[in-house]
């Protein structure tokens, strides 16, 4: 009802944009400016096709051309304060993989990369260890890591929402006091987690 009544900003999963674009239920004849989070995570579960669909339902017409005379700020903000403006596409990703660079070639024109750090590489304020151990003794290695190198507040990240639950309910039973924050939770027990997080004294 709402894309029926017109809306300025649409936030939608790759799949759930498809649908309604095919079910010409929302058009993009007037989308100027696109935001892809998480690139690298939206590729990894597969949806770059989808993606790729859903690009090709912005009008041809709104992309900057590919020449040098466009890299200049006047040609660039001629059209700005009207609907014939070109088209802005931004791409958030936390890794810059082989599919990340083919997709930011086909629909990015001249793009400028900003990056947070340094790449390839973590920041001079982070120490890394890395442990290769067998599967069956991560978890007493990551309890003797938890008991003798660091001090709260502490952040584990598991792969699965189910694994932070249940490494969670065996960090109780160990004396830890421990909280979950993921997509399965509810908004007040993601807010809780991150105030129970801020609250531990450094």
């Amino acid at each position: 009802m709402k894309l029926r009544m017109g809306v300025e900003v649409v936030i939608a999963t790759p799949g759930r944009l498809l649908d309604v674009l095919e079910n010409r239920y929302l058009l993009l004849n007037q989308c100027t400016y696109v935001i892809l989070d998480e690139a690298d995570r939206m590729l990894d579960m597969g949806f770059e096709p989808d993606v790729q669909k859903v690009l090709e339902y912005m009008p041809a017409t709104n992309l900057k051309p590919d020449t040098e005379e466009f890299d200049n700020e006047e040609a660039l903000m001629k059209g700005f304060a009207t609907r014939e403006k070109y088209r802005q596409t931004v791409m958030f990703t936390a890794t810059m993989s082989s599919a990340i660079e083919r997709l930011a070639r086909q629909y990015l024109r001249r793009p400028a990369v900003v990056h947070i750090g340094s790449v390839g590489k973590p920041t001079e304020r982070v120490e890394q260890m890395v442990y290769m151990i067998p599967e069956d003794r991560k978890r007493k290695k990551l309890v003797e890591v938890l008991e003798s190198q660091f001090q709260p507040p502490i952040i584990i990240f598991v792969n699965q929402k189910k694994g932070a639950d249940m490494l969670a309910k065996g960090l109780v039973k160990l004396g830890f006091h421990p909280t979950v924050l993921h997509g399965g939770k509810g908004q007040d027990a993601r807010e809780y987690a991150l105030q129970a997080l801020k609250a531990v004294p450094a």
